[in-house]
């Protein structure tokens, strides 16, 4: 007869509590039960915690954000599922290590209206906070507070306010549920994320333990089924889904209009991946992008150069991914270098808004030529319209042995060397941590195998994009 033990964890569970929060559609009821997008993380965790000997129970209670946070304070609960971090809250609480999801700001009015100078707003809420700071003292709004979404709702339909102010994902599920008499208006400073927020009693191997099942029900995609399943990905977004907006820079990065491949983006996807993270590109011109990553309308690119301005707005990844080397591609039948030492009256083709534009511009012995793209400056190099092109040597290249003519042209570096990274959107502090795992990650991957098969993949060479 065998003697089976079991560990004391299992006989005698540890329990959690936590409380629900008055937010539709994180926590709310239908047919006199609990539902919700919060709910349902409850319960995905829940049966997670079930299998490590926690058992995770709800109090019965729906309460509004300021009772949420005297509870948690107080430690008389454990956590709660879904709250954004402002400083104030971080010397109250801890967070999980991962957030959840990520939200934006948005207006909820009345379909048509012509005038918005009530505007609803919930309180105790990270949004309150904002609308106070956005709208100064002399600013003719008049900001109504109230307890609940509900509440703001049912004032709205009344006529007796003009707009809710609140996050994506409460006032998007409500104009899908009537899109015919709300519209929504989305306010451009950046999303942010949610987490779950710990009492500062909870032991740290709780919250160890707590943060592991976090990231498996974002790695294992659980996350991003309950958001679809609410129909709210037009609102909200698991936190492991990252949106980069890049331009076809080959071999860098380049599309087919449904794939992207490339040098970084090859990178980039491999060990974003292996990090936990979904990869959402978007193709867009720097100026763009670059305007979009300071109002946090995407979450930030790849081979982009590091500069004092763009360190305003955006994180760096502390290891460059790749390299750049700037000069001139020249036709080998018309010049030798040593011609292009001093290139008097040369007609020069480049293509504006990159970093060695200048010091072309400072350059009198040129006559420069303003072009479209690097692959027309190409063509334009071999039928004899320009002399040089200022160009990056790869991206250069590439066009080159694309037609076919890499026999004929040749590269003199001139501008020297730049490096190229990957960069967030400082919106968020999260993206840093985002950054210094990739970095680490990334430190150890360009000494593999399959570092230089990728180089060699677009033929370059690991000497060629040595970026130690």
């Amino acid at each position: 007869m065998f003697l089976i033990v079991l560990f004391p964890v299992l006989i005698f569970p540890i329990v959690l509590k936590t409380t629900f929060q008055i937010a539709i559609p994180k926590y709310m009821v239908m047919n006199g039960k609990p539902t919700g997008v919060g709910y349902e993380i409850f319960q995905k965790l829940k049966k997670s915690l079930e299998k490590r000997g926690i058992d995770l129970v709800w109090d019965g209670k729906f309460r509004n954000m300021e009772e949420i946070q005297s509870l948690l304070s107080s430690c008389k609960i454990d956590l709660f599922i879904g709250m954004s971090k402002t400083k104030k809250r971080m010397e109250k609480f801890d967070f999980s290590s991962y957030p959840l999801y990520s939200l934006s700001y948005v207006f909820l009015t009345r379909k048509r209206a012509k005038k918005v100078k009530k505007i609803l707003v919930v309180g105790g809420t990270k949004t309150e906070s904002l609308l106070l700071r956005a709208s100064p003292s002399n600013e003719k709004f008049n900001i109504i507070r109230v307890q609940s979404v509900d509440h703001a709702v049912s004032l709205l339909d009344s006529g007796k306010a003009d707009a809710i102010f609140y996050n994506s994902m409460s006032l998007g599920y409500i104009y899908n549920q009537n899109p015919l008499k709300y519209s929504i208006i989305t306010y451009f400073s950046g999303k942010y994320y949610q987490f779950v927020a710990f009492s500062k009693c909870l032991h740290k191997n709780i919250k160890e333990i707590l943060n592991k099942a976090i990231f498996e029900m974002l790695r294992s995609g659980e996350v991003k089924a309950i958001i679809l399943n609410f129909a709210l990905w037009n609102y909200m977004r698991p936190a492991n889904y990252l949106i980069f907006a890049v331009s076809n820079w080959p071999p860098y990065e380049f599309t087919d209009g449904e794939r992207w491949f490339g040098i970084d983006a090859e990178v980039v996807q491999k060990l974003f991946k292996e990090l936990g993270f979904e990869i959402e590109m978007e193709n867009m011109s720097l100026a763009r992008t670059l305007e979009s990553i300071k109002l946090g309308i995407i979450d930030g690119t790849f081979s982009i150069s590091m500069t004092s301005d763009r360190k305003k707005y955006m994180y760096f990844s502390s290891e460059p991914i790749s390299i750049s080397i700037d000069g001139f591609l020249y036709r080998k039948d018309r010049f030798k270098d040593k011609d292009l030492y001093t290139p008097m009256n040369l007609v020069c083709g480049y293509v504006p808004g990159y970093a060695y534009e200048n010091v072309l511009s400072q350059e009198t012995s040129l006559r420069l030529i303003p072009l479209s793209s690097i692959e027309s400056g190409v063509r334009a190099l071999l039928a004899g319209r320009i002399d040089i092109l200022a160009t990056n040597k790869f991206v250069g290249m590439y066009y080159v042995k694309k037609l076919g003519e890499a026999e004929e042209v040749s590269f003199l570096p001139v501008f020297g060397r730049d490096y190229y990274y990957v960069a967030l959107s400082k919106v968020d502090s999260y993206h840093k941590e985002i950054l210094e795992a990739f970095s680490k990650r990334f430190e150890i991957f360009k000494h593999t195998r399959d570092y230089e098969r990728i180089l060699e993949g677009y033929g370059l060479s690991y000497e060629d994009a040595r970026i130690m």
